[in-house]
């Protein structure tokens, strides 16, 4: 079996990176294309995968170089041998019938980001999918709200949710000492995140608790965000932002942490999400903190921590959280309650069924030819 993967993200991004790897343990060949803006980087992945990196830098002076990306790619496809296509982006989907035409089969990953983001890019994941689904052969999705819309559709499907792979976080060090650690390194934008409102928690914690540190990593293009970190990081020494975190570090730091922060807007694509940071939270054995109404938030309220419904006051995150740290037993309490709970949700658990899709489709192909 050989695999075509293609993908219009960040090349650093984890849920792909954790499918290239464990496709590349039971596949002869795994070919992965890469479109984005992000700089050429060195991809640590499997002998059997080979990488190639498409920049694109789409700007108001140059907006169809997407255009000549998306023609690479189709001369990529041309020239492939490969049984299996595997895309990672809705926009990639106009590529598919050309695919079938060279007799590939055909994989779509539905990411949650198009959903989560809403507006344009939503309208444009619903335009493409709705258009070209016939072209598709094989659907991966995140969580169950999404399975009640691809119902509508004739696809072979998995839920594979985003999970975290375990020994990555069974590797790291954990931490064995104060002071008490809040975290969250990941989307810092108003859109999605209750940005904001998490920093004047945290502002309130650091002003009236000691022996407190919190550590915030993730780009920022807002602002406001901006300036309100700039002034944290002033006004405490115990505050500490970093910009954008490599994933390596990311593990390693939120290890070493007690409270791991994760504040989703009241937007409804939000309800029922598969949040790659709560599952690194639980692997991780952190007390969890959170707003939302994310897909198993109910195992983890009062058991690993406290899940707030949208919109919560402040001053209840603020009480909340001062709890935890006046009280050394409840969050001893909720960090062993997360640490069995990551148990549970492990990307080991469910990454077998990219194998279980690919062979059903290769099946039901071979079935067809006879």
């Amino acid at each position: 079996m050989k695999i075509l993967v293609v993908s219009y993200h960040n090349i650093n991004d984890n849920r792909i990176n954790k499918h290239l790897n464990t496709i590349s343990r039971f596949t002869e060949h795994v070919h992965y294309v890469n479109i984005s803006d992000s700089k050429r980087q060195n991809l640590t992945v499997r002998e059997n995968c080979s990488v190639e990196q498409i920049p694109v830098n789409v700007t108001k002076k140059n907006p169809f170089g997407i255009i000549w990306a998306f023609l690479k790619v189709r001369r990529i496809i041309r020239k492939s041998n490969a049984n299996i296509i595997h895309i990672h982006d809705p926009l990639l989907i106009v590529l598919l019938p050309y695919a079938k035409s060279r007799k590939m089969t055909t994989v779509y990953d539905k990411h949650e980001s198009y959903e989560l983001y809403g507006g344009l890019h939503g309208r444009i994941s619903n335009y493409l999918e709705n258009t070209y689904h016939k072209k598709i052969d094989g659907v991966v999705y995140v969580n169950s709200n999404q399975e009640l819309y691809l119902n509508t559709f004739a696809y072979r499907k998995r839920l594979i949710p985003n999970f975290q792979v375990k020994a990555q976080f069974s590797s790291a060090v954990e931490k064995s000492s104060s002071p008490i650690t809040l975290i969250y390194i990941g989307t810092l934008t108003e859109s999605s995140r209750a940005t904001l409102l998490m920093l004047d928690m945290i502002e309130a914690i650091l002003s009236t608790r000691s022996g407190v540190n919190c550590v915030i990593g993730g780009p920022v293009n807002d602002s406001r965000i901006d300036e309100r970190l700039e002034a944290l990081s002033n006004k405490f020494e115990t505050f500490s932002y970093l910009g954008y975190v490599p994933y390596n570090e990311l593990i390693e730091l939120t290890c070493k942490s007690d409270i791991g922060l994760y504040f989703q807007k009241d937007r409804p694509n939000n309800i029922g999400s598969s949040p790659n940071k709560i599952f690194e939270y639980l692997l991780s054995g952190l007390a969890v903190v959170s707003i939302g109404r994310f897909e198993h938030w109910d195992k983890i309220d009062s058991v690993a921590g406290r899940v707030f419904d949208f919109d919560p006051p402040l001053s209840d995150l603020v009480t909340f959280v001062q709890g935890l740290v006046d009280n050394p037993a409840l969050l001893r309490k909720f960090k062993n309650g997360s640490k069995a709970l990551g148990e549970q949700f492990t990307w080991e658990s469910v990454e077998g069924r990219y194998r279980e899709l690919y062979e059903e489709l290769f099946d039901a192909t071979s079935s067809t030819e006879k």
